[in-house]
This record gives C-alpha cells, sequence and structure tokens, in this order.
C-alpha cells in the first residue's frame, strides 16, 4: 500500500536527476576518450566516483542528499498530515506500517543514488577496455593513500574497489531518506532540519579548503572513491556509525511516541 502512496513525479525527478548528472559526466568526456589510445585509459579512472576535474562529478555527490530524500522523505509527514496514516493504522498491523514505511524509504533512498553511479561506470566499461589501473601508465589522475581510502585494493582489485565506493553511497543515500522520514514524528517541516545538513556539508567543504582539519569530514569526499582532499577511513566508519545510530534512534523513539500519543 506504501508503494501505491508514493509520488511517482517525485521518484522521476529525483532518479532522473541522478541519471542526467552521471550519464552528462560520461557524455562529456566521451569525446576525449574516442581520440586517445584505449590502452592509456582505464574506466576505473575515468568513472564519475574518481573524477575531480568535472563539476558535474562534483555536483552529483554535493546534490546527493537531496536527490535521496525527495523520493520518500515527504510521505509520512503528508499522511500524518492528511490523516491518511490513522486509516491505515485500522487496516493493517503497527509493524507492517513500519516496515512499509521505512523499507520503502530505505531502499529508494539508497538506489535512487547508487543506481546511476552503476550505470555511469557500465557506460565506461563498455567502451574502454577493462584494465587494471597502473600509476605510471594512467597518470591521468592522482590516486594515492592520501586521497583514496584503501588505496591498496583499488590497484589491486579495481572493480571491487569502485563497488564499494557505490555501496557506501547506497547506505548513506538510505540512512539520510530514513532520518528526514523520521524526523517527520517531530516537525512538520522535516526538510528544514535536512537542509540545515545541506548547509553543514557545504561549510564542511569550505573549512576543507581553510586547511584548518587533518582530514576531510564532508561526506562529499568521503564518500568518492577518490577525493580531492586527505580522506581516512575511520573517518568515514565514524560518521556512518553516528548517522546510522541517529537515523535508527529516530526513527525507534519517534515512533513509539506516535503510538502512545
Amino acid at each position: 500500500m506504501i508503494w501505491h502512496r508514493l509520488n511517482r513525479r517525485w521518484l522521476m525527478v529525483a532518479f532522473g536527476l541522478a541519471v542526467s548528472v552521471a550519464m552528462g559526466q560520461f557524455l562529456q568526456k566521451l569525446p576525449r576518450l574516442v581520440g586517445h589510445n584505449p590502452f592509456f585509459l582505464s574506466p576505473y579512472t575515468e568513472w564519475l566516483g574518481i573524477d575531480n576535474f568535472s563539476a558535474l562529478a562534483m555536483a552529483y555527490y554535493l546534490l546527493l542528499p537531496l536527490l535521496a530524500v525527495l523520493p520518500v522523505g515527504s510521505l509520512l509527514q503528508q499522511d500524518l498530515r492528511n490523516g491518511f496514516h490513522y486509516q491505515l493504522r485500522m487496516k493493517r498491523s503497527v509493524k507492517t506500517i513500519f516496515r512499509g514505511y521505512f523499507g520503502w524509504s530505505f531502499i529508494l533512498g539508497g538506489l535512487v543514488v547508487s543506481g546511476p553511479l552503476v550505470m555511469n561506470l557500465l557506460a565506461y566499461l563498455l567502451v574502454l577496455p577493462n584494465l587494471q589501473p597502473d600509476n605510471l601508465l594512467h597518470s591521468n589522475v592522482l590516486v594515492i593513500q592520501d586521497n583514496t581510502i584503501n588505496v591498496g585494493l583499488f590497484y589491486a582489485h579495481p572493480f571491487w574497489h569502485a563497488m564499494l565506493s557505490i555501496g557506501m553511497v547506497f547506505v548513506w543515500g538510505a540512512l539520510l531518506s530514513c532520518l528526514v522520514t523520521g524526523l517527520s514524528f517531530f516537525t512538520t517541516k522535516p526538510f528544514v532540519a535536512f537542509s540545515s545538513m545541506v548547509f553543514g556539508q557545504i561549510g564542511l567543504l569550505m573549512v576543507d579548503n581553510l586547511n584548518w582539519l587533518p582530514h576531510s569530514l564532508a561526506p562529499a569526499n568521503l564518500l568518492k572513491e577518490s577525493a580531492s582532499a586527505s580522506v581516512t577511513g575511520s573517518a568515514l566508519v565514524v560518521l556512518t556509525l553516528g548517522l546510522g545510530v541517529v537515523t535508527f534512534g529516530l526513527m525507534t523513539v519517534g515512533w513509539r511516541r506516535y503510538l502512545y500519543a
């Protein structure tokens, strides 16, 4: 029933925008790829997740939180406001309703932002030979320990390194979508709190440029396969766990508060 309640227009807008940016980065590079010797290029040194020079690549990771929450983020607040949620409680169990809202929020929030990245990587794999990156042969990007988490895996198994990066994007998109859905229990304007998160990320990116911190704490850098700033795996793990704890805390407390209000 929750699936039929989704605003398909917002779902198509979010996914369409994400695909447009991701494939736009590929089409922007395609003429250069065709005009060069393909054996001096690798899909793993060209795709969106490792591109630090394209404005579209930077825009994708900046827009990622917004794209993740558009499909389902406001659905629960809408149903609480128009009274549909009360009617739903008379026909379905509480657990079923909880799984419906937050399950679809988790799945669609992750897929909307990770799916276009898979399409972008696949496009490069279709036009370039599947060459393992070499730090001398493929010198068009600087992939070193300072700006890449687990750089050893990148050179040994680049495909799985890229898939891990996309997997982290899925997790963050899913958690952010559930976070905004959970905020619906505490405020009639959950997107206001979400907007503060977006501006917070922009603030962290500005701090990165000032070199006040030894490593970046901005998700836009940590979620990229290769960032334009210093990143560490420990910072990514801590921030991901922190986001998970806050998200599931809001979901649990908000749901109980609503049930026993």
